[in-house]
């Protein structure tokens, strides 16, 4: 059993295995409790069932009630994943209209810059005669700062 949150894949070794011992053909049908503890996206969803029914291994949700060995739970299954992507695409259009909005209106989207911080100016000037002298490269000046290499140098 996967224990792991389903986001984090660097802890997901039992679903490797899982994934591993379903290329080998040991099992016939995967059972998960709900969808999105297995998957991570609509995309990851159907890459895996497409390598799993290529295996003829089946995929049955308990909570959703899907069962991909039946002609109904492939239907059900392909209606959930075209909702979710629709979803996700109209979500992602407001953001992105709510972002432009924003940006009319005079705010600025994003991080600030790191030469707003207070006291840029002066650690900056710490480092700079170095820089300028050729003692230190631009990378070493940006560690020095601890920022970045392009946005901590002007």
């Amino acid at each position: 059993m996967d224990h792991a949150p389903a986001n984090d894949p660097l802890h997901r070794n039992a679903w490797r295995t899982l994934l591993d011992d379903a290329a080998k053909r040991r099992f016939q049908t995967v059972l998960c409790f709900k969808l999105d503890r297995c998957f991570r996206s609509v995309k990851h969803m159907h890459d895996t069932l497409a390598v799993w029914e290529a295996q003829r291994i089946g995929f049955v949700s308990a909570r959703e009630g899907f069962d991909t060995r039946t002609a109904l739970g492939r239907l059900l299954l392909n209606l959930l994943a075209s909702l979710a992507e629709f979803e996700v695409e109209v979500l992602s259009e407001r953001v992105k209209a709510g972002m432009d909005r924003a940006r009319r209106q005079g705010v600025r989207i994003g991080r600030p810059p790191v030469t707003g911080r207070a006291g840029f100016a002066e650690r900056w000037a710490a480092v700079r005669a170095e820089l300028e002298a050729g003692r230190i490269s631009r990378s070493e000046a940006a560690r020095r700062r601890d920022c970045g290499y392009a946005p901590c140098l002007p």
